[in-house]
C-alpha cells in the first residue's frame, strides 16, 4: 500500500511542478502570489506561522525544536506534527 501511495504522490507532485513551471517560468513573485492563496503551505514560502497553516523551516533565525529533551531543528513535517 505504501508503494502505491508513493507512486501516486510523486505523480501528482510532478504534475503540479510542471504546471508551476509552465505557468510562472522564472516569475518567482507570481509563484509567491499563488502561495498566498493556498489554505496551507509546506516547506516553501519562508514563513512559519501555524495560525495561518504556513510551515516552512528555511528562514534565518529558525530554531523550532520538538522539545522533550530533543534539540534537533524540525523539518516542515515535524512542524505540522508538533501542532
Amino acid at each position: 500500500m505504501l508503494k502505491a501511495l508513493k507512486f501516486y504522490f510523486t505523480g501528482l507532485m510532478g504534475l503540479f511542478l510542471e504546471w508551476l513551471v509552465s505557468t510562472f517560468g522564472e516569475d518567482f513573485y507570481g509563484l509567491l502570489k499563488v502561495l498566498e492563496t493556498l489554505d496551507a503551505v509546506l516547506d516553501v514560502g519562508g514563513v512559519y506561522d501555524p495560525s495561518r497553516d504556513r510551515y516552512d523551516h528555511h528562514q534565518k533565525g529558525f530554531h523550532e525544536v520538538f522539545g522533550h529533551g530533543f534539540t534537533t531543528k524540525l523539518s516542515s513535517a515535524g512542524l505540522v506534527y508538533k501542532v
